[in-house]
């Protein structure tokens, strides 16, 4: 590992350590808060889950509920009910062979004496009617002066509260004071009370269902919890409760299943049952509370009522507009307190609990989290860095999305996010100072680099001829551009040492950079050098001839490709050249062309002349097979070669300089070839749009004048 990335691990380890502390602390002390956005991020999940026919829960309809609306008052033409429409529909429900009748009313005090002892009757004849409770917690309420129903409530509150198996601290269960209860009377003739009260989170949602409450040395039940327990067949005696893990209800013994089993339903310290709710009030089975009051009107209708509501669990409720019985809950803005006692009783039932995770399985997930960004950290440029942080914030919030429709398992969203984040921003700001710092560093380097660059730009220009050869009766002109300081390009004009004939060399080494005009380097010299041996060595070197020419020029290139195949192959450099050696007696030219860009030979009358490639590029296969050609130079004629810097240069929109206008220019009349060439640098920079340069630009033209020996004779 080098120095900067085990800067950036002992960087990347403090951070992650400090931000998972500060999460923490930011949770502990602002619970509520954290609490609430996690909930409200779950409330999200909820609300699809109800919209998605993929994931919404299936609705058992052992539950369903009885309603009193405003139809209800309309059909029975009454502004309210009377003690007479409840105890009918209590006989009316325990005829149709209901399960349970779960009455979402306290009816705290006796009212007339007919219409009460019809109302016990029906409910003792019933036999499965439950009545709420009302719990009252806070003394001062009970110490300024209790009503005689919250007075009355004590004695059988402590007459039937239920004696539980208890495993743990219970100091977190809500503790009652006293309650408002159904009349005695009622009370007694009724399958027993529950509690009704709800208790919403801090943000005013209802998600979670209180199963118990602590009073006077025992627990007393919900009304949801009586129900399911009577419905299970399971007493008091066979519940375990567990505080912040769960509640266990033993040996249930569901109608139609001969096997008992245990459920386990996951409860928080305070004895609170998270809710699964199945979606809109609508979801849920409804009937009219007028329906069943006169279903015993007609027996035909009574026996179609029995064997649609035999066995069922009926909720029976007032949900008439603008009652105040209505709060807010995940999937719903308004919705009516007797759908959670509905959705609670469907939870248990069809035992389809969410589990929150526990500590270790949280430690393990943001440990797991803060150990991945800091890998991505540690190894990669800030972009990928930040894609890998994002990434993994989608990632967990997806598996969290994923568990709970899938298996009901409640991740906590908001604090992993909260530690990736701040990992994420102290990171960054980390990557920014370490890239100040480097910067610094890297101009300071740059600079020096600069000089070194401009120490070899210098040298390189001394490799290329600082003026060309004068030949009478040719005119000679060249130009390179580099790219950069330093070039891959190469240009050479020479006279063969001796002889009446000029050598011309234009080439292009593959790359760029300082590695490019160091093989440049090499190639020049290598060419100029063996030519001038090669010549040296024969024996007939004035002899003009093209066997002498062509061999000059074979043994040059093979010499020149072999020793850098060889020598250099670890390198793979390479070179495309023109390589023309002209008689400059006759003008007839010798030439070899190595995968270059094919020069151009213009004849007085416009008549042009591609030469093409007669081998393949020099320096990448030892004793390769190069084909030397000639063509005549007569008075007039222009030579012309370039690199691909002219040809290949782009425009804005990436098109390349167009070979048609290259070949106007080289075709219209110049007062000299380096005029020519000047014009041709223009054209190119031109059709660039004041873009930085491609690539290195050189040129070579050569051309035959017409006869003028007179002045040669002068000079």
């Amino acid at each position: 590992m080098n120095t900067i990335k085990a800067r950036r691990l002992r960087a990347g380890i403090l951070i992650s350590v400090a931000a998972i502390l500060i999460a923490h602390l930011f949770q502990w002390l602002l619970p509520e808060a954290t609490t609430t956005w996690n909930h409200r991020v779950i409330d999200r999940v909820f609300q699809f889950r109800a919209r998605s026919p993929a994931f919404r829960p299936l609705y058992n309809d052992t539950v369903v509920h009885v309603d009193i609306n405003q139809s209800t008052l309309q059909r029975i033409d009454r502004r309210h009910l009377n003690r007479h429409h409840h105890a009918r529909v209590i006989a009316n429900l325990g005829a149709m062979a209901t399960t349970s009748q779960l009455y979402d009313f306290v009816f705290a005090s006796e009212r007339s004496e007919d219409e009460d002892r019809e109302l016990v009757e029906a409910t003792r004849s019933a036999g499965n009617a439950y009545f709420g409770v009302v719990f009252l917690f806070e003394r001062a309420h009970l110490e300024s002066g209790a009503s005689s129903s919250e007075s009355s409530a004590r004695p059988y509150l402590k007459a039937t509260r239920w004696n539980v198996m208890l495993k743990g601290n219970t100091n977190h269960l809500p503790e009652a004071m006293d309650g408002i209860i159904t009349f005695p009377k009622l009370a007694e003739a009724s399958r027993g009370l529950g509690s009704l009260n709800l208790q919403y989170d801090p943000d005013g949602v209802y998600r979670r269902y209180p199963l118990l409450y602590g009073y006077n040395g025992g627990v007393y039940p919900s009304i949801v919890l009586r129900i399911v327990c009577d419905y299970l067949e399971v007493a008091p005696g066979a519940i375990v409760f567990e505080p912040g893990r769960h509640l266990t209800l033993k040996s249930a013994r569901f109608p139609g299943v001969e096997n008992p089993r245990d459920i386990r339903i996951p409860v928080d310290l305070s004895g609170n049952m998270v809710v699964d709710f199945i979606g809109a009030w609508e979801q849920m089975r409804h009937y009219n509370f007028d329906d069943i009051l006169h279903a015993s009107d007609n027996k035909a209708e009574m026996a179609l009522w029995q064997d649609e509501l035999a066995g069922k669990i009926v909720v029976v409720s007032e949900v008439l507009s603008g009652s105040s019985d209505a709060g807010p809950v995940p999937t719903d803005t308004h919705y009516p307190l007797s759908g959670v006692h509905a959705n609670a009783l469907h939870t248990i039932l069809t035992e389809s609990f969410f589990r929150p995770t526990t500590g270790l399985t949280r430690m393990f997930c943001e440990l797991a989290i803060a150990g991945v960004v800091t890998l991505a950290f540690v190894n990669l440029p800030a972009l990928a860095f930040g894609a890998i942080s994002m990434m993994a914030a989608l990632t967990y919030s997806g598996a969290a999305v994923g568990t709970f429709l899938y298996g009901r398992w409640l991740f906590d969203f908001v604090q992993p996010n909260v530690i990736l984040f701040l990992m994420l921003i102290a990171m960054l700001v980390h990557r920014a100072i370490e890239s100040t710092r480097v910067s610094v560093e890297a101009e300071r380097e740059r600079d020096l680099v600069e000089k070194e660059l401009e120490i070899g730009r210098r040298i390189q220009a001394d490799f290329f001829p600082l003026h060309l050869p004068e030949v009478c009766g040719w005119e000679l002109a060249a130009t390179i551009r580099p790219a950069k300081q330093v070039a891959g390009d190469f240009y050479d004009i020479f006279t063969v040492k001796g002889t009446r004939y000029l050598a011309v060399v234009i080439g292009d080494v593959c790359d760029k950079g300082v590695g490019a005009a160091m093989f440049m380097a090499l190639f020049r010299s290598l060419i100029r050098a063996l030519c001038q041996q090669q010549v040296a060595e024969t024996e007939h070197s004035n002899a003009p001839g093209k066997i002498w020419t062509e061999h000059l020029l074979k043994r040059t290139i093979n010499q020149t490709n072999n020793y850098i195949a060889v020598t250099h192959e670890n390198a793979c450099m390479f070179a495309t050249l023109f390589f023309a050696i002209f008689d400059t007696d006759t003008g007839e030219m010798h030439y070899i062309n190595c995968g270059h860009e094919p020069p151009l030979v213009l004849s007085a009358n416009g008549f042009s002349k591609q030469l093409d490639s007669t081998g393949p590029a020099v320096g990448i296969f030892p004793d390769v097979t190069i084909d030397c050609r000639s063509v005549q130079i007569e008075y007039g004629d222009l030579l012309f070669a370039c690199t691909d810097g002219v040809y290949e240069a782009p425009d804005q929109q990436g098109r390349i300089f167009p070979k048609d206008r290259l070949h106007t220019i080289i075709g219209s009349p110049h007062p000299s070839l380096q005029e020519m060439l000047r014009k041709i640098e223009v054209a190119v920079d031109r059709h660039g749009h004041g873009a930085n340069q491609f690539d290195d630009i050189t040129m070579v033209a050569v051309q035959r004048d017409f006869p003028a020996v007179a002045r040669c004779e002068s000079i």
